[in-house]
């Protein structure tokens, strides 16, 4: 199943990969009904990088979570020095 899902993202053809994700969502739908669910929850979402035709160094960024991870770390590195929260607001 992981080959599927991976071969469906690494499709140039975004219909194409379309295709091939709900394809796969279908066969996982019986065992595997989560899974199935938030495949095609997030299915659209997973293909705009394909459908921009974003390629190179930057769709190596966008497809890598990295970025989101470090920026996270950051921001968790930087909250854990405050030692009085005045209220909720302050936190969000």
């Amino acid at each position: 199943m992981c080959i599927k899902l991976r071969h469906g993202w690494a499709n140039p053809d975004p219909n194409a990969a379309q295709a091939e994700l709900e394809a796969l969502a279908r066969a996982l739908q019986r065992l595997h009904p989560g899974a199935a669910s938030s495949l095609r929850d997030g299915l659209v979402e997973t293909l705009t990088v394909t459908r921009l035709g974003t390629t190179g160094a930057l769709l190596k960024t966008v497809f890598s979570t990295n970025p989101v991870e470090s920026m996270i770390e950051i921001v968790r590195e930087h909250s854990s020095k405050v030692k009085r929260w005045r209220d909720g607001e302050m936190t969000l």
